[in-house]
């Protein structure tokens, strides 16, 4: 998935400085500030003073930003990452106008940033894992540069201490906040995993584990002979089954006693050792007048605490889920689960790469039925993206509904997109993993907008080829 860190150096230079900065980073050759040198080379062809800024103004690429002053900004490229450095000077305009006027959607976290009194900002977009490390070498050199370019009595007071700059914003606050002031109060809670759950979840996305532990869960107890011939040819499968469900701790063993005589149960125990102790094993059958230690005794499952909690509602697959979002990058404590509102139950709701993502999981086909619901509830949490997850299929005449649905917001002019349909867990995977890395593409190309303005180069270009990376139609 592409990354993308932002961070920020809270001090102030004018225009002409930060150009000196560029120029003792390009004589470093460490790292090369790609429009400068573009520039010099531009300046060496027309044999005039290399020292000259010879591009045209930010004013002047984009009229709509005249009389707003100019930033200063440049990229660097190291392996497949890009990489951006940009003077927020205090004498610009505030970020928030920047933005606005770009529609720079993915840099609204700088905006809440405390840049009113100025800093540079550098940030990196890669696919690379150790972005982290690039960035704090990119970091220390840009330090270096700003004590080699000047005396010590202008940075003598200077701190060169970079800030993260939150790239992430809880958009569930946003959601939880608007409908409080509607008056609702949705019940929530954030997602919670554990080595439990998470295995009680693994073992239950097998078909015939959650067969079995629904069986069980009807019942309440079954012996575990019926329960095998009831299977038929199947038996070794559902031994197979039974002895996971086990293992992770979704049931428990119990003896049921049965009168030899009339097979009608006595009792359960938990241990067959109970029948030695004389105060029990000597009852006596009130059919057959046997003692209880000599009538039939055999094994028998129900569902322990842990698997009627995975089981109730179909919360394992919300459990197992969460953990693949979570084997992809989102953060644990920005997924929550089980949200009702007004009886309507939201699955999974997640805010990442700067969007608001909304989950419907079924373990079943999802029907025309579950679709409008579903819509409702998109459109009610103003969701960016909507995920249904299914076990079964999304029927046909539930994507002519999306279809239909999605047809009349573009009449109505507002735009519209289905949501994505994921069928099987097999597929859930990879099929998130599209749609992270669409998104993740998305946030880094709206990002990047702001030095492609600066430098007068389409960065977006330039990212689709270091990260061969495709987004769907309409999608930029």
């Amino acid at each position: 998935m592409l990354r993308m860190e932002l961070r920020v150096c809270k001090v102030n230079f004018a225009q002409p400085d930060v150009r000196l900065i560029f120029k003792t980073l390009s004589e470093s050759g460490t790292w090369l500030p790609a429009s400068f040198e573009a520039q010099g080379r531009f300046a060496q062809l027309a044999s005039m003073p290399v020292d000259q800024d010879l591009r045209f103004s930010t004013r002047t690429v984009a009229r709509r930003l005249q009389g707003m002053g100019e930033i200063q900004g440049d990229v660097f490229f190291r392996e497949d990452s890009i990489l951006f450095l940009v003077n927020v000077h205090s004498e610009n305009p505030s970020f928030e106008q920047f933005r606005y006027e770009f529609g720079l959607d993915g840099v609204r976290e700088i905006s809440e940033v405390a840049l009113s009194e100025g800093g540079l900002l550098i940030g990196i977009a890669t696919t690379l894992t150790d972005y982290v490390q690039i960035l704090d070498e990119f970091s220390l050199a840009v330090a270096e540069a700003i004590r080699s370019s000047f005396d010590g009595r202008k940075i003598r007071y200077m701190k060169l201490d970079w800030e993260p700059v939150s790239a992430e914003r809880d958009l569930f606050d946003s959601l939880r906040e608007r409908l409080a002031a509607e008056g609702i109060e949705p019940a929530f809670s954030r997602a919670e995993l554990s080595p439990e759950l998470s295995l009680g979840a693994q073992v239950l996305a097998d078909k015939s584990a959650r067969g079995l532990i629904r069986e069980l869960s009807e019942a309440g107890f079954a012996r575990e002979a019926d329960v095998l011939t009831r299977r038929g040819r199947k038996e070794d499968e559902v031994r197979a089954a039974l002895g996971s469900l086990k293992d992770a701790g979704l049931v428990v063993t119990e003896h049921l006693l049965t009168c030899r005589h009339s097979t009608a149960p006595l009792t359960r125990i938990t241990d067959p050792a109970e029948l030695e102790n004389p105060i029990v094993g000597n009852l006596r059958c009130g059919k057959c007048n046997r003692t209880y230690n000599q009538e039939l005794l055999s094994e028998g499952h129900s569902l322990s605490g842990l698997g009627q909690g995975l089981s109730r509602g179909n919360h394992w697959m919300t459990v197992w889920v969460a953990e693949r979002l979570t084997e992809l990058g989102a953060p644990l404590e920005a997924q929550y689960w089980n949200i009702e509102e007004s009886g309507e139950e939201v699955d999974i709701i997640l805010s990442f790469l700067g969007r608001l993502w909304i989950f419907e999981l079924k373990d079943r086909d999802f029907s025309a039925g579950d679709a409008h619901p579903f819509n409702y509830r998109r459109v009610r949490y103003r969701a960016d993206e909507a995920v249904i997850i299914t076990t079964g299929k999304v029927m046909p005449d539930a994507k002519r509904v999306f279809e239909d649905l999605s047809g009349g917001s573009r009449r109505g002019g507002a735009g519209g997109r289905g949501p994505t349909f994921i069928e099987g867990l097999a597929n859930v995977t990879p099929g998130l993993r599209d749609q992270f890395d669409t998104a993740a593409l998305r946030r880094a190309m709206s990002v990047l907008r702001l030095p492609s303005a600066i430098t007068g180069y389409d960065l977006e270009k330039v990212l689709r080829s270091k990260t061969e990376a495709k987004l769907p139609d309409g999608a930029a």
